[in-house]
């Protein structure tokens, strides 16, 4: 898709309009909402934004609102894999400061607890995953 090569730049542009129901964002939360790929750019490129313009921080969350509220199977898809990534991060907060072990059989204990959805879809990648084997881990 087209679009895709210019995302980055039209959700940088969405940060000089005024308001935050706008062509740009409704063109945008259109695409976004029917195309797992343009959904997830889209999703984890105001993520990326959020914390970094502080100022349009509430318009960002507006979109991702916008976005979520679609309930598209594409959007669908997008909030499994949020939650997901949600998920393990926390893990990995929780684990931050521990040492050896115990930060061994922590992370263990932590990833066999992971309520996962039934499948879902690697932000980085368009792997699907259906399981973790956590006793595989070294």
């Amino acid at each position: 898709d087209e679009l895709s090569a210019i995302l980055v730049f039209l959700v940088l542009q969405l940060n000089r309009e005024p308001h935050p129901n706008n062509s740009i964002a409704n063109f945008l939360l259109q695409r976004a909402s029917n195309s797992s790929t343009l959904s997830t750019q889209f999703f984890w490129t105001i993520k990326g934004m959020e914390s970094t313009d502080a100022e349009y921080s509430s318009y960002l969350q507006a979109y991702l609102e916008m976005l979520l509220r679609c309930r598209t199977p594409p959007v669908e898809e997008l909030y499994a894999q949020y939650v997901v990534m949600m998920q393990l991060y926390r893990i990995g907060v929780q684990i931050k400061y521990l040492q050896g072990n115990t930060r061994k059989h922590a992370l263990r204990e932590y990833l066999t607890s992971l309520k996962l959805p039934s499948s879902f879809v690697i932000p980085c990648t368009s792997i699907r995953v259906k399981d973790l084997r956590v006793e595989g881990c070294k």
